[in-house]
This record gives structure tokens, C-alpha cells and sequence, in this order.
């Protein structure tokens, strides 16, 4: 039986909050809010927050990674 490898399988916790998300890749507050309100990284808000949403991004970056070169 094959299994995805570890990279293309979905993150434990399936959204994350901006400031964390900012901090975990060294790219400023600003940068990640500029990313969402653009619309470069997918995004849900949750009660009064908008968060990262993980499991979007991480299936964009393997999308992304498919398309012909």
C-alpha cells in the first residue's frame, strides 16, 4: 500500500493565526495581511478572526507544483 508522503498530506492543525503565521516565516505582520487582502493566501475567518487556512494553502502549494514546466 503507497502513502503520501508527509509533505503532501494535510497539516495537524488546519488554520493558524496571522501574527503566528507571520513569525513561523520570518515575513512581517504587514506582509502576510497585504497576502491575504490580496487574495495570495487563502484565508476563513473564524468567530471575529481571520486565520491562515492551512489546509488550502498547502493544497495550492502542491497544485502549484504539478503544472507543467
Amino acid at each position: 500500500m503507497e502513502q503520501t508522503p508527509p509533505f503532501m498530506q494535510a497539516p495537524a492543525i488546519p488554520f493558524m493565526a496571522q501574527t503566528k503565521f507571520a513569525d513561523m516565516t520570518g515575513f512581517s505582520l504587514g506582509v502576510v495581511e497585504g497576502w491575504v487582502n490580496r487574495g495570495y493566501v487563502p484565508s476563513m475567518v473564524v468567530g471575529k478572526h481571520r486565520v491562515i487556512n492551512l489546509v488550502a494553502l498547502v493544497q495550492q502549494c502542491i497544485d502549484i507544483e504539478q503544472l507543467p514546466k
